[in-house]
């Protein structure tokens, strides 16, 4: 069953909705949630090799993998 996430304080697992009756009511998305759980974590997995290659004060491989997130 599809469902969106919508905007408020309360905890995710009690604002999910239908996705038509969502768009039929106008209730707004939670943007947010999404940038930061689907759209964030791809982001990094893609950029990772790039932000830490440039890394030249690294001396060993014990001290690249406390500064790389492995996934």
């Amino acid at each position: 069953m599809p469902y969106i996430i919508a905007q408020g304080d309360e905890p995710v697992s009690s604002r999910g909705e239908n996705p038509v009756y969502a768009f039929q009511h106008g209730v707004p998305v939670d943007a947010g949630y999404y940038l930061e759980t689907h759209v964030a974590p791809v982001l990094q997995r893609i950029f990772q090799p790039l932000l830490t290659a440039h890394r030249t004060d690294i001396d060993n491989d014990a001290e690249r993998k406390l500064v790389t997130r492995q996934y």
